[in-house]
């Protein structure tokens, strides 16, 4: 303690994580507490170390955490305020990661040993560093206390509830967020092409067609945002003179009810684009399968409401559309080869892992199954 009102705390640690173990440097922080009023309370801790296998300062993490807390007789009111950033050393260009979050906590004494608590509160994973999915949670937490008296323990029984809506792919943003429910995925990956021979997706003996070449990308960004493998699968196709399926036309359900379907091809040409349609929008993804390194993105848009759901059976003017740009600042097959290597190198998990590419390869054998019994041969 400096004074009365003021107390400064400084620590050296040795993990940050208590379930993982990156390196063996410590990691330092601060902490200074004031006193503003008898019953109004300021606190600040900074936390600043490495937290990967990589130790320099340019990695380093540094997280804040700042509450105002107002003690009354039976009612406690605090504001909690987080903020942290890092640096990630296995990544191309080791980008700049951030994370914020804040909550109101509010706890009443009601009588005796019964107590009652609310809490309010948001999360923002801008890059997924901490959560593991790029999202902002809203939530919500009730809390029900009873302590049990004893005199040689102190026992707390709590029961909680808490509401949670995430704007991740399997939260708010897709699910009930800017463009509601999503109902339908489409996808089309499709080139014409006079490069027959010599050409490996040809050549049946080698695993040449579209559905093994192109089908693998739609197939997977639906079960991405579906967060769920499809209960149902059925594809027709079209068959090239060599054996293989040139054109492949793919339908997927899932049990949540939403349903994707995609076509493919070598003979014909499409815009190549990527659709989530909700009950309140849809997102375009123009260049799904292969976006430049800046100034990718995707638009949000919103049709005109049909005349039939308006009064005076007049069309209201087109909802704008929104354009958000990403910036990879990293050539998309130079982002896959540097994950290769850090799993080979470093034991980093990769971004995609075997059991969902083999998910995704059972997926496809029930699509080769159907569109074996419904082929189209020229």
């Amino acid at each position: 303690p400096v004074n009365e009102q003021l107390t400064i705390a400084a620590f050296v640690i040795n993990g940050y994580f208590h379930l993982s173990r990156p390196n063996d440097q410590p990691s330092y922080g601060a902490q200074w507490s004031y006193k503003m009023t008898p019953r109004l309370t300021a606190t600040q801790t900074i936390y600043w170390g490495p937290d990967q296998a990589k130790t320099a300062l340019e990695f380093w993490r540094l997280y804040g955490n700042h509450i105002l807390e107002w003690k009354g007789d039976d009612l406690t009111l605090a504001a909690s305020y987080d903020v942290g950033t890092e640096s990630i050393a296995n990544q191309p260009g080791s980008p700049r990661t951030f994370v914020m979050g804040s909550n109101l906590v509010a706890r009443w004494h009601v009588a005796g040993p019964w107590s009652l608590a609310l809490r309010p509160e948001f999360y923002w994973d801008r890059n997924g560093r901490w959560t593991g999915a790029e999202q902002f949670v809203k939530a919500v937490t009730s809390t029900v206390e009873y302590k049990l008296p004893s005199r040689c323990a102190n026992t707390i029984v709590r029961m909680e509830h808490r509401y949670d809506e995430s704007s991740g792919v399997g939260g708010g943003f897709f699910r009930r967020g800017e463009i509601g429910q999503v109902r339908l995925i489409r996808a089309n990956f499709c080139f014409r092409t006079h490069k027959i021979d010599g050409n490996i997706r040809f050549v049946p003996e080698l695993g040449g067609g579209v559905l093994l070449d192109l089908a693998v990308y739609p197939v997977s960004l639906a079960r991405l945002i579906a967060a769920e493998e499809p209960d149902d699968a059925a594809a027709m196709c079209h068959r090239h003179a060599g054996g293989v399926d040139d054109l492949v036309v793919g339908m997927l359900r899932f049990p949540s009810g939403l349903l994707a379907n995609f076509a493919c091809g070598m003979i014909a040409q499409s815009d190549n684009a990527a659709y989530l349609c909700g009950s309140d929008g849809y997102i375009e993804i123009p260049l799904p399968w292969k976006p430049p390194p800046r100034g990718a993105g995707f638009v949000i848009g919103r049709q005109t409401p049909p005349r039939m759901d308006s009064a005076d059976s007049k069309s209201p003017p087109r909802p704008p559309r929104e354009t958000r740009t990403i910036d990879a600042d990293a050539d998309l097959y130079g982002i896959e080869a540097d994950d290769f290597a850090s799993a080979v190198l470093d034991g980093t998990p990769p971004r995609v892992s075997p059991e969902d590419s083999i998910a995704n390869m059972a997926v496809l054998d029930r699509l080769r199954a159907s569109m074996e019994a419904s082929t189209i041969r020229p």
